[in-house]
């Protein structure tokens, strides 16, 4: 294989590489009931029957559901 083919073949998985490395960070899904906030520091109790405590930083996205019927709207 020539030395140019060899090169080019290197930068195009190097550049696959750095793009696989550059995914979002780990997403952690939580599940349970709110119990406080407090400063940035957030409580739940868990379905699993503990109760965490998470620091929760100003770039952090939180989401709630709410159960509900058709007949509610």
């Amino acid at each position: 294989m020539p030395i140019l083919k060899r090169l080019r073949v290197l930068l195009a998985t190097l550049t696959f590489v750095g793009a696989a490395f550059a995914q979002e960070p780990h997403v952690e899904r939580i599940r349970g009931d709110i119990v406080l906030l407090r400063g940035d520091i957030l409580t739940v109790h868990r379905r699993s029957g503990d109760t965490v405590s998470i620091e929760v930083k100003p770039d952090v996205t939180l989401s709630a559901l709410k159960p509900m019927r058709l007949s509610d709207g």
